[in-house]
């Protein structure tokens, strides 16, 4: 299963995200935040960083192009 988590950066999207990696399940995680609130708790676990399930896409939920 492939999961998409928007606003992911955060704190709570963080939280979220170390669940769904270590999840048998979940295959992939998809983190799409655009990053205005200058959120960077993703960045700053070493452990999710480099994670082989874990991708990260900067953009704006509104350009759909991006979304692709």
């Amino acid at each position: 299963m492939k999961v998409l988590v928007t606003g992911g950066a955060g704190y709570i999207g963080t939280e979220l995200i170390n669940l769904l990696v270590s999840n048998q399940s979940v295959d992939k995680v998809i983190v799409y935040d655009n990053l205005s609130r200058m959120n960077f708790n993703l960045f700053l676990g070493l452990k999710l960083q480099k994670h082989p399930k874990l991708s990260f896409v900067k953009g704006e939920l509104l350009d759909s192009r991006s979304l692709g």
